[in-house]
């Protein structure tokens, strides 16, 4: 099961406020993002002849909710270290298939997935700092922990998660496709609307007006598009990237 994000988040304040001095509020303990650029920087100098891993939430260091990479980002992207990144579902419904960072994240250095949940915006680098966003009076600030335990608890929270996450090349294929169902609906998204009802091959086939030959041949395609091997695991996955339309509500009497 996956700790608790927001109580991670709480328990990294809090210990992080314990081992300060008592006149040291966070608010003194918070650093902009080009403070937080150059402490980064500091630590990863540190660490040459090796290759640092990297782990964090896409789009942390963005203002408001521009789907690009802000300096500090940007920064993370040019290191050369193991960077394994998740997107999470609020960046996730902004991105196109056009987008600069979309292909930004499909770099050859940087291991992307998506998920289907809001995350909180932080980066753990080497297991060994934490880089916590807490914007402070509307203005994006820094909290950087290097309490083990606290640090180690939030690489387990990413770890957890990008192992059940969906790859962003994958993710991709459908990006800005609506979760919207309409009269309209496109062949893939109808196919994966019968996998999800549980329809048999023969029913299914009867409601799109094919024959099951037609219809299994379509399930075939679907998986193949979803980097699948299992009816299940496309239903999974579909769910993860928001390509299932939500059911429509039923009409009063």
């Amino acid at each position: 099961m996956l700790v608790d994000a927001t109580l991670l988040i709480q328990k990294a304040l809090t210990v992080h406020e314990e081992t300060r001095r008592p006149y040291s509020s966070t608010a003194d303990a918070l650093y902009s993002e080009s403070e937080t650029t150059a402490i980064m920087h500091h630590y990863l100098a540190r660490q040459a002849g090796r290759s640092p891993h990297i782990h964090y939430i896409a789009g942390f260091a963005a203002a408001g909710h521009e789907v690009s990479a802000g300096p500090l980002e940007q920064s993370l992207l040019q290191e050369s270290a193991s960077i394994h990144a998740l997107i999470d579902a609020d960046m996730t419904a902004r991105l196109s298939g056009a987008d600069e960072y979309l292909e930004q994240m499909l770099g050859q250095h940087v291991r992307a997935r998506t998920v289907d949940r809001r995350l909180p915006r932080f980066a753990v680098l080497d297991g060994a700092m934490l880089l916590l966003r807490t914007d402070h009076a509307s203005v994006p600030r820094f909290l950087i922990v290097r309490e083990s335990h606290v640090v180690r608890s939030m690489a387990t929270l990413f770890d957890a998660m990008f192992e059940r996450a969906v790859d962003l090349s994958v993710a991709a294929r459908f990006a800005g496709q609506s979760g919207e169902a309409s009269d309209t609906e496109n062949r893939f998204v109808r196919v994966l609307t019968m996998l999800d009802a549980g329809y048999t091959d023969e029913t299914a086939a009867r409601k799109l007006g094919v024959s099951v030959r037609t219809y299994r041949r379509y399930v075939a395609e679907t998986m193949a598009q979803l980097d699948v091997s299992s009816r299940f695991q496309a239903g999974v996955r579909a769910a993860t990237l928001n390509l299932i339309p939500a059911p429509r509500p039923a009409r009063g009497h």
